[in-house]
């Protein structure tokens, strides 16, 4: 039984390791010229992907609706851009309190 026991504790230890030696192998993969370049490019289709939905949905109405269907699109798109920006806030703050990751 005590072989049992010990087998045990050395899984458990193993398994210790790997949680450890994984953890600081996903730390180490963050690098600040990936992450800027990853928003750089978010923005970009951001910015490239608005003003199309414009001209795209703007192209189908009539001149006097142009206006109001430019808005359409700006509203939406900018309430969905401050939801996203506050679930990443919150995702980043769990991620530094519970998991102890330096972002």
């Amino acid at each position: 039984m005590s072989e049992l026991q010990d087998l045990n504790k050395r899984i458990a230890a193993l398994e210790d390791t790997v949680a450890q030696l994984a953890v600081q192998n996903a730390m180490s993969e963050f690098d600040s010229g990936d992450t800027s370049w990853v928003l750089i490019s978010a923005v970009l289709v951001l910015f490239m992907t608005i003003p199309g939905l414009v001209l795209f949905y703007a192209g189908m109405v009539r001149t006097k609706n142009v206006l109001a269907t430019v808005m359409q699109v700006y509203v939406p798109s900018s309430a969905l851009l401050l939801v996203s920006l506050r679930s990443d806030f919150c995702t980043i703050i769990l991620l530094r309190r519970y998991f102890r990751f330096a972002l």
